[in-house]
């Protein structure tokens, strides 16, 4: 019996492992809201996939990672937040950028910073 227990214990401990490295090699965009209001749509367009963030109350974050196969071209953001509209660019994605980490805040003047690790 001990044996299987530590058979399946460390089978539990692979699959985690597998999966937080998965996670880490995986590119992802995190969307910062630093207003009061709430952020009511919130929709990153990268050159092969739609990212909706959906709605984010006020001083928290949503983080959402994406597919590697990309091609390339810019972070284009739509953001709505207390009927005002928030579009632009920011940073620049291609194909098969391992760990990239993109972080779009929203500040309290609905003024968009862009914070990009490569």
């Amino acid at each position: 019996m001990k044996k299987i227990t530590k058979i399946v214990a460390v089978i539990m401990l692979l699959v985690f492992g597998i999966h937080r490295s998965y996670l880490f090699i995986l590119p992802n965009i995190t969307l910062i809201n630093n207003t009061v209001n709430r952020i009511d749509t919130a929709i990153v367009t990268l050159p092969n996939s739609r990212i909706d963030f959906g709605e984010i109350k006020s001083s928290k974050r949503n983080t959402i990672y994406y597919n590697l196969a990309q091609g390339d071209g810019e972070y284009q953001y739509h953001i709505v937040s207390k009927d005002k509209v928030l579009k632009g660019a920011c940073g620049y994605v291609t194909k098969s950028e391992y760990h990239k980490r993109l972080i779009l805040m929203v500040q309290q003047d609905l003024t968009i910073i862009c914070l990009n690790n490569k």
